[in-house]
């Protein structure tokens, strides 16, 4: 009997080269849950005529789009396009061909001019109770929201949010989806944290950003415009640590930026080179925000360090090194 779950459903994704001009969704990806909705809309005529109620026939029923969360794990293989989307700005090379041949470095920044212009067709597969399979396609998909996190016990998540310009339940399922062929978890245990070079104790981490993309561009005949670059991208984050000295609360304090980095890596990319696979997010400068330790009891005493990124003029705000078998995004 076929599967009539979740177990059955599956994401594939394909890149656009027209804004909202759907193309075949072949390459899958891994995911955890999704939540991308349709933007159903009603008009009512309001006009008196004696009555109280509202007349069925004079109701306007519209889609406008569909947005909603993607949650998946990320893996040594394949998410350069999400991360291509996250911020537009990537440049690829081969660190060492002669002695890593296998090896890409895949660096993505934030570039405003990179995103736009850049959009996804996601196809989400849902399992119905008959055990088919449902196509929710959806086209001129943008990423406006995303968060990477991890804690003790867990993976490195990745949390995207979507905006679309349209869904289309017509489209074929993709039958085959591509996915990685030897892709590996990266966890907790592959992770580190770094403050001005020095590496600290850390339970929990996590890096955001926000898109700061205009997304209502709806006009008349229910057409919707690309959507534009209208507000500040606020790039935050924070980290759980015990509180070891008063260092990172004298830099909160005194408004003294660091530099963070949070360093994933795993195996070997090339087997004996000790190359490995790796998600390496650097901000080069950032702020100590939020709140100062306190004492809540007799445990140990926590610090939840929260930082904002800022642009110094020359370095790129945020850069997230993706080091990978994959030679293109």
């Amino acid at each position: 009997m076929p599967t009539s779950t979740g177990l059955a459903a599956q994401l594939s994704i394909g890149e656009e080269t027209t804004y909202g001009t759907a193309v075949p969704a072949s390459r899958g990806y891994e995911f955890d849950s999704e939540a991308i909705k349709a933007a159903v809309k009603k008009v009512y005529g309001k006009s008196l005529r004696t009555l109280r109620l509202q007349r069925s026939d004079r109701t306007r029923t519209y889609v406008q789009g569909a947005a909603g969360q993607v949650k998946m794990a990320v893996l040594t293989e394949g998410m350069g396009l999400l991360f291509k989307h996250m911020l537009g700005g990537v440049a690829s090379s081969q660190p060492d061909v002669v002695n890593t041949p296998t090896e890409w470095l895949h660096s993505f920044t934030q570039s405003d001019t990179g995103l736009f212009g850049k959009a996804l067709t996601v196809q989400v597969g849902r399992p119905d109770v008959n055990g088919s399979v449902l196509p929710f396609t959806y086209s001129g998909v943008k990423i406006t929201d995303w968060t990477l996190s991890t804690k003790v016990g867990e993976v490195l998540e990745l949390d995207l949010t979507l905006d679309a310009k349209g869904e289309d339940t017509v489209t074929a399922l993709v039958a085959s989806p591509t996915y990685p062929t030897a892709a590996e978890l990266l966890t907790f245990i592959d992770g580190t944290v770094t403050v001005d070079g020095v590496q600290h104790y850390v339970t929990a981490a996590s890096v955001a950003g926000k898109n700061g993309i205009k997304v209502d561009r709806w006009g008349l005949a229910n057409q919707k415009r690309e959507p534009v670059a209208d507000a500040e991208v606020p790039i935050t984050g924070s980290f759980d640590a015990d509180l070891e000295d008063g260092t990172l609360h004298g830099k909160f304090i005194l408004g003294t930026t660091v530099a963070l980095v949070l360093n994933f890596a795993w195996g070997e990319i090339d087997a004996g080179k000790a190359n490995p696979y790796k998600v390496v997010v650097t901000l080069p400068v950032c702020e100590i925000t939020g709140d100062p330790p306190t004492v809540s009891g007799p445990q140990v005493v926590a610090h939840n360090v929260k930082f904002k990124a800022l642009y110094n003029g020359t370095a790129p705000i945020i850069t997230i090194d993706y080091h990978t078998k994959d030679t293109t995004p």
